[in-house]
């Protein structure tokens, strides 16, 4: 390791301890954002376990972005025993509340409900969260939404 990376390590360090101290504290974006340091092992080791139980904190308090990425954990099983049900009720969640997040989850309830996954499958469902992901212009609900109504 050269000077340089010494002290780009340092000041990553550096940066995840505040980060830390600010998310023992309650701050939602802090918890958020530490378990994405520790999701994507950014100045710290890896540890998607611990990534969940910091996504989770901030998810209980209302964080969209924690509650879709929760979901995400879930679904795929990333950190936590893969339970597509309880992906779905975070993914409701957050598509409850506004912003990009929102947006995502709606997607992500309309094409589970159109491939039967973790819900059973229902067209008319489908197509009720696509078209609410679409109406805030995500491309691929609206890409999907055409493909099934066929146009």
């Amino acid at each position: 390791m050269d000077i340089l990376d010494k002290k780009r390590a340092d000041r990553e360090k550096g940066r995840v301890e505040q980060l830390r101290e600010a998310a023992e504290q309650g701050h939602i974006s802090a918890q958020r954002l530490l378990g994405e340091y520790y999701f994507n092992g950014w100045g710290i080791p890896q540890d998607k376990e611990e990534a969940t139980n910091w996504y989770r904190k901030s998810a209980e308090q209302g964080n969209t972005e924690a509650q879709w990425r929760l979901a995400e954990c879930y679904f795929e099983g990333e950190g936590v025993p893969q339970d597509k049900e309880e992906a779905i009720v975070w993914w409701r969640k957050a598509s409850a509340q506004n912003g990009q997040y929102a947006d995502y989850s709606k997607y992500r309830l309309g094409k589970c409900y159109y491939d039967g996954d973790g819900v059973p499958k229902s067209k008319t469902e489908a197509i009720k969260w696509l078209q609410k992901a679409s109406e805030k212009g995500h491309k691929e609900a609206t890409d999907l939404l055409r493909q099934i109504e066929g146009k």
